[in-house]
């Protein structure tokens, strides 16, 4: 009989505890955001599929470096504990699946010391994909073909080709690195030159 009345006794005392901290709005507020947190701590693949120790999906690299601070401290006072500068992953190429000069409505430009030998253009007939694939990128048929054209018995000094890509990088910090990945298939006439091949 003691332990029904010790029960009954708690049971009350914490419905009048609830009805307490209903009637307080901070209190009902604080509960809100334990309660949040407690989710997002317990349940964090409903809401992101990258994990602190896992891997970028999109880039199918790492998340950040190691003990990498939450992008939301750049838009905390530093007084607070903030830091303006901190970085975070950046997509750099918008479509690599298909590879367009600016001319074309792509995003890369070229530039060469040899303008009237030099064209490049999208080629259909070799394209996707990649030998080191990347997650969430649309699939497309095409790259970017460069090709260099000169008459038979021609010589040339070094011909230079750049393929460029002008962004705007956000943030204030270094970055921590830099991750890229460039496939080439060069094909075309080879000659030996002091022991090496040369298109």
């Amino acid at each position: 009989m003691e332990r029904r009345e010790k029960l009954e006794f708690n049971l009350r005392r914490f419905i009048r505890f609830l009805r307490q901290l209903v009637s307080n709005g901070k209190a009902i507020f604080g509960l809100t955001i334990i309660i949040f947190f407690c989710i997002l701590a317990l349940f964090p693949h409903l809401f992101t599929p990258n994990t602190p120790l896992g891997r970028d999906p999109e880039t199918n690299g790492p998340v950040a470096r190691k003990f990498a601070a939450p992008a939301w401290l750049r838009y905390v006072p530093p007084s607070l504990g903030g830091n303006p500068d901190l970085t975070e992953n950046l997509r750099i190429i918008n479509d690599p699946g298909l590879p367009r000069l600016d001319y074309e409505g792509g995003e890369l430009r070229i530039q060469t010391n040899y303008p009237q030998l030099i064209s490049a253009a999208v080629d259909q007939e070799v394209g996707f994909p990649f030998a080191e694939p990347f997650p969430r990128y649309e699939e497309k048929n095409g790259s970017l073909a460069v090709t260099f054209e000169r008459s038979a018995g021609e010589t040339y000094g070094e011909v230079r080709v750049y393929i460029l890509k002008d962004f705007v990088y956000p943030f204030t910090g270094l970055a921590a690195g830099f991750m890229a990945n460039i496939e080439i298939l060069v094909s075309g006439t080879t000659h030996p030159y002091l022991g090496e091949d040369y298109l």
